[in-house]
């Protein structure tokens, strides 16, 4: 099955997306690239990374570069930090897996926060003329680090760029599919000075199904189709099988309090969500009516949906 017809069965895929993973050559040396969907890389001063003596050993805590914060909004005491503790402090968040070593590449999830920003938003009046408005919006972000093993820079260094790193967000039970959540923006933020990439994913479209089992995955490509993703014998977000190159599946721990059971009964209506029983029920009816794929085709696709008990690479 072509990506065409895929998109097609799923609900469609914003244009903008497919269009942003293919950014001309020309503009990788850009260090400023911003658009809905597309990457943003600034490389401006060094991470602030503090280290806090406990007994022995020593404690990782992390903070946002300030020059980061101040571009998405985000106060340094909006950070809720990820934490690998059974009993995570006021002010953080308990994860099993917080870092994953994958392909020559250290991912960690670091932190959830909220972000204000203006932006510009174009109203018509009753005389329908259309002007400018500035509009204050709150989105809320997932923040990974990445690191190469080597200690290199990460960005344009082999084949990772724009189009070779991007995050989806999976719901428990739910066949993965990159329209369910709207990406409103994403970021990359390179540290020229320590090599640290930061990686700020928009999550606001999952907060509806805060209080449902939520996974977040970073991998090699910009559009996490079913390709790359798949559901393990537990019906959660996994890598799919022979997947290769970059990837993390984590546990997207929310607030429970922030779920809005109308907000999300329309998004799992949205012809979006699919049961892997209705996924291949789907799928035997589009083959049904497109005999000229091959059989092998459509098993492969069916396959990468469905539940497995293959051990998946996540926190």
């Amino acid at each position: 099955m072509n990506g065409e017809q895929l998109f097609s069965l799923l609900g469609g895929l914003d244009d903008r997306l497919v269009l942003a993973a293919h950014a001309p050559e020309d503009q990788k040396g850009s260090k400023r690239m911003k658009s809905k969907k597309i990457i943003k890389i600034v490389a401006v001063a060094a991470a602030f990374i503090l280290l806090f003596s406990v007994g022995a050993g020593a404690a990782y805590r992390f903070f946002l570069p300030n020059w980061i914060g101040e571009e998405l909004g985000i106060p340094s005491d909006n950070l809720i930090r990820i934490v690998e503790t059974e009993n995570a402090p006021p002010g953080t968040l308990s994860v099993n897996n917080k870092s994953v070593e994958t392909a020559g590449y250290t991912v960690t999830f670091e932190a959830i926060a909220e972000g204000s920003r203006m932006r510009t938003s174009f109203l018509q009046n009753l005389q329908g003329t259309n002007s400018e408005a500035p509009v204050s919006e709150t989105h809320t972000y997932a923040i990974f680090t990445i690191v190469r093993a080597d200690g290199q820079h990460v960005m344009y260094n082999g084949d990772m760029d724009g189009s070779h790193i991007g995050y989806g967000i999976g719901l428990k039970g739910y066949v993965p599919n990159p329209s369910s959540f709207e990406q409103h923006d994403y970021y990359c933020y390179e540290d020229e000075a320590s090599n640290v990439l930061y990686l700020v994913c928009d999550i606001t479209a999952a907060l509806p199904l805060a209080d449902r089992s939520l996974r977040i995955a970073v991998i090699n490509y910009f559009v996490p189709t079913l390709e790359y993703l798949a559901l393990d014998e537990n019906g959660e977000l996994r890598l799919a099988d022979g997947y290769q190159g970059l990837g993390a599946v984590f546990d997207l721990p929310l607030d429970p309090a922030l779920a809005d059971h109308a907000a999300a009964e329309a998004l799992l209506n949205n012809g979006t969500f699919h049961t892997p029983e209705e996924f291949e029920s789907m799928m035997s009816e589009f083959y049904a009516e497109n005999p000229d794929l091959e059989e092998d085709e459509a098993n492969a696709d069916v396959n990468a949906a469905e539940p497995t008990t293959t051990e998946e690479t996540s926190g």
